[in-house]
């Protein structure tokens, strides 16, 4: 169950470039708190744990992982650097996807991992972003893990009782 959220931002603060050449602007903080938002609203709000996860992901926790995997969707669609990962502010060309190489971290088990995670809290919230086609938004991990294990499993299932 979640409860009621509320983002604070300011659409008149100028965009900047941090130190390491990432343009940081209202719009793509705003996507960033809405992923934040969708997660507060659904329950599925992810405080930090305390399981080490920054040393793996280059994170503070899941919740801004995931957060910053949503805001790296509109950074490309919105032909923006993307963010490298969360805690450097490092940017890579809008035109290139995110990957394990350019990121540093295991970057594909983490999108497997926010895809399942907003899936079984926000289905909805997962269907829609599925359905953005390529030519919009290109670099789209819910739609490139919709059929992740859960999923394969199940089709699977099915298949055999045919």
């Amino acid at each position: 169950m979640g409860c009621e959220a509320v983002i604070r931002i300011d659409p008149t603060r100028p965009a900047f470039h941090t130190e390491r050449g990432l343009l940081k602007t209202p719009d793509s903080s705003l996507a960033h708190e809405l992923a934040h938002a969708v997660a507060i609203t659904h329950g599925a709000f992810l405080p930090p744990d305390g399981d080490n996860f920054e040393a793996t992901y280059r994170a503070p926790s899941r919740e801004e992982a995931y957060a910053w995997i949503i805001e790296n969707m509109y950074r490309r669609e919105a032909r923006y650097s993307i963010r490298n990962n969360y805690l450097d502010n490092a940017a890579t060309s809008f035109a290139a996807d995110p990957s394990d190489s350019s990121s540093g971290i295991p970057l594909r088990h983490l999108e497997r991992a926010a895809v399942e995670h907003f899936r079984r809290k926000a289905a909805a919230f997962v269907t829609e972003l599925e359905r953005i086609p390529e030519d919009v938004c290109p670099y789209n991990p819910f739609r490139r893990h919709r059929w992740t294990s859960g999923a394969r499993s199940a089709v699977r299932s099915a298949g055999r009782r045919g």
